[in-house]
């Protein structure tokens, strides 16, 4: 039984292989005529894009793209929003190539490779093979006519805006739409025609349509909060400084985006403002030479306008009719103070005092004394004398002679000027809460010390025996520091060091016993020429003056002084000149 079995399965392989031998015989007789029957002829089934090249002679075939080329050559309309186009294959830079289609046609069904051929006969056979249109085509020419189309269509919109008319009234501008086309758009029409042989005299390209980012309706919400804005009396405040809007500034500082009122950083008045606050940090420059410092520019903090905080006050300012001063916020931009080896970092006291109708010798004077009275450190605990610091004053040292107060009388003398500089200095002392050893007044009230200061802030020096001390208890160095400028005769002097948090008061001064100037009176100098007539002293009423200074720290006294002068009362004094 099993023997039978295997016959019947021999017998049954050796049909099936019988049947496929006769059914390949079968399928090579029937390509082989297939190839035969078709051996001029294009293959059965072939499209150039959709028209139907099948089964035709070279003759047929050119005389049917003839057809095709002069259907590529007609003329036909594109239509892209507002702007028509005639176009032909010529306006495109498109040349259809008839003998490379021919060649290809011809190929088809006809390769080399038996399979590669059996394939392409099969699929033209049951599908259909189609194949592409071949141009040549100027690839600059068809992009300019794109790159035409596109820029033709393409127009950008308008956001609706605020504006003042004629009148001064706001009023708001429409918005317009724009539009705009892809340049894959009108490619993909362009090769429906060329590509596909889509009929049709005219074809029709919508545009795209680019709306607004702010339209009517988004600044109709803001209208009433603008136009009162616009109308209120405001103002932009910082210090002593103040800055009034026009309308036209205010309406530029608006911006109104997706329903929201931001602000325009770039308009022309906030960037004024924004400007003139704007003070950039310094870094410290420090130079020190044999115990002196010969050159000291101290690092200070900047001030900048904060940005943020103002835009988000403007904001408010806008939608808050109760607001009509907007103070300026700024930000501290921080320097780290004090990277010296003193230790020296930041301003504790300073003083100033102008001397103008001064004359040019006592102007030099007083240049010369203070550029020689600076850079001076001085040591914790260590008491600082001004006649130290000044040297030797006499035209061996550079001084030129100039009127000085010598026994109560108005006298020609080396250095004149020179309290000038002292004067200046006590007054830096005063306000940097230190501790004065030794000061004394000037015998009688002097014009160039109550140029901007009242009466009784001076201090006199005569070197040797008459000196300007303070002592340093700052537990720090402090750095002494002056800015002259005599031609335009003012004087500065700062004093630099550590900040121990004394606070300093001074009271204005007490003015009693007050009385008249003496006569008139005349001095011969010999350095005028005869005849020569000049004033050098004005007449001043006497007055015994005193003022207090408290310094506290951590809310404790730690000096209250007294400051007393008694000025004699002073007559006007004039030199007559006795030079032949």
């Amino acid at each position: 039984m099993r023997k039978g079995y295997q016959k019947q399965i021999k017998l049954l392989f050796s049909y099936l292989v019988l049947f496929t031998k006769i059914a390949f015989i079968i399928i090579l007789i029937i390509f082989s005529l297939y190839h035969l029957a078709f051996a001029n002829r294009t293959l059965p089934g072939l499209y150039v894009a959709n028209v139907s090249l099948s089964g035709l002679d070279k003759t047929e075939v050119d005389q049917q793209l003839d057809n095709l080329d002069k259907f590529i050559n007609t003329k036909w309309l594109l239509v892209v929003g507002d702007d028509s186009y005639q176009i032909d294959a010529e306006t495109l830079g498109y040349s259809f190539n008839k003998d490379a289609v021919i060649n290809e046609l011809f190929l088809l069904g006809r390769e080399k490779n038996i399979i590669k051929s059996f394939k392409t006969k099969l699929i033209s056979l049951t599908y259909g093979y189609h194949l592409k249109p071949i141009y040549n085509i100027n690839q600059q020419k068809y992009q300019e006519f794109i790159n035409n189309v596109i820029k033709n269509a393409t127009s950008s919109y308008k956001n609706a805006k605020f504006e003042l008319n004629k009148s001064g009234d706001l009023v708001i501008l429409s918005h317009q739409n724009g539009y705009k086309i892809s340049g894959q758009q009108v490619k993909e029409v362009i090769d429906s025609r060329y590509f596909q042989f889509e009929k049709g005299e005219k074809k029709v390209l919508k545009l795209d349509t680019v709306k607004p980012k702010i339209s009517f309706d988004m600044l109709s919400s803001h209208f009433d909060d603008i136009q009162a804005f616009l109308n209120r009396d405001f103002k932009f405040e910082y210090n002593d400084k103040f800055w009034v809007p026009s309308k036209q500034d205010k309406l530029e500082m608006v911006i109104v985006n997706s329903n929201n009122i931001e602000i325009n950083d770039n308009q022309s008045l906030l960037l004024q403002i924004i400007k003139s606050i704007y003070n950039p940090k310094t870094v410290e420059v420090f130079e020190a030479e044999n115990g002196k410092v010969t050159k000291f520019v101290p690092a200070n903090n900047g001030i900048e306008v904060d940005k943020i905080k103002l835009n988000k006050e403007l904001i408010k300012s806008i939608t808050d009719s109760s607001i009509t001063t907007l103070i300026i916020p700024v930000s501290v931009l921080k320097v780290n103070k004090g990277q010296n080896e003193y230790g020296v970092k930041e301003l504790i006291g300073s003083g100033e005092t102008t001397y103008f109708h001064s004359a040019a010798n006592r102007v030099y004077n007083v240049n010369l004394a203070a550029t020689r009275v600076t850079g001076i450190l001085v040591a914790p605990e260590e008491v600082f004398s001004f006649v130290n610091a000044v040297g030797e004053v006499s035209a061996a040292t550079g001084y030129k002679q100039g009127y000085i107060i010598y026994n109560n009388r108005t006298i020609l003398g080396d250095g004149g000027g020179l309290c000038q500089v002292s004067t200046t200095l006590f007054r830096a002392i005063l306000n940097a809460g230190l501790p004065v050893i030794s000061r004394t007044g000037h015998a009688y009230r002097v014009s160039y010390y109550e140029q901007n200061s009242d009466p009784g802030f001076d201090a006199t020096v005569y070197v040797p025996t008459v000196d300007l001390k303070f002592k340093n208890d700052t537990g720090n160095y402090l750095l002494i520091v002056s800015e002259s400028k005599p031609d335009k005769y003012y004087l500065k002097y700062s004093i630099y060091g550590t900040d121990d948090g004394r606070k300093v008061e001074i009271t204005k001064p007490i003015i009693t016993s007050v009385s008249a100037p003496p006569e008139t009176t005349y001095q011969d100098d010999p350095t005028l020429p005869k005849g020569t007539v000049k004033q050098i002293e004005w007449a001043t009423w006497g007055a015994n003056v005193q003022f207090t200074r408290t310094v506290e720290r951590e809310s404790k006294v730690i000096y209250k002084d007294v400051f007393k002068t008694n000025y004699t009362p002073w007559a006007s004094v004039f030199l007559v000149g006795t030079k032949e």
